[in-house]
């Protein structure tokens, strides 16, 4: 189980950095790491990507938030149960995925808000918003389901397990009965 260690590992070393985050870049105000480009700032979000529904009532935020990445959370399981064993890259991708919403779960439980540290900007033209690792893992997660999605043949089921003629091997008898006919 691969994933699980994955799942863990990620969701620990965001937890680590954020911790870090406090000790190390709270006091210092802004870290520059590279001039015009990247810097650690520490930032508590109270909401969602961008700040989204960070105008909403602290506890309503809170309880919203939270169960929000709750569902997400059954539904990364439900995917990576229903996943192919051999389809590597979206399990990888919703392991990933997990790692950063559990990540941001334990910051929203545990104060309401999610610790924000690394920031992306090139000068005065581009102004990223300031992220942390898990979500650095949930956007890897989706690039990689992304990635799955869009690389030939996937639309057409390229999954699915396929006899020495080629044809899709068919769950029952009555769709390979209409598999032969097509």
């Amino acid at each position: 189980m691969p994933w699980v260690v994955a799942l863990g590992f990620g969701t620990l070393l965001d937890q680590l950095t954020k911790h870090w985050a406090e000790l190390h870049v709270r006091p210092r105000g802004i870290v520059t790491l590279v001039p015009d480009l990247l810097d650690l700032r520490y930032v508590r979000n109270p909401g969602a990507f961008f700040s989204l529904g960070a105008e909403l009532q602290s506890d309503v935020r809170r309880v919203l938030l939270s169960g929000a990445s709750i569902l997400v959370l059954v539904l990364i399981v439900g995917a990576y149960r229903r996943a192919h064993a051999e389809a590597a890259r979206v399990r990888w991708g919703l392991a990933f995925m997990g790692a950063g919403a559990i990540g941001n779960l334990i910051d929203r439980v545990r104060s309401g808000e999610v610790v924000d540290f690394v920031h992306l900007h090139y000068g005065p033209v581009l102004r990223w918003a300031t992220f942390n690792l898990a979500d650095v893992a949930i956007t890897l997660g989706l690039c990689l389901l992304a990635w799955d999605m869009l690389r030939p043949g996937a639309a057409a089921g390229a999954d699915a397990q396929r006899s020495t003629d080629g044809m899709p091997v068919a769950a029952d008898r009555h769709e390979r009965r209409h598999l032969n006919h097509v």
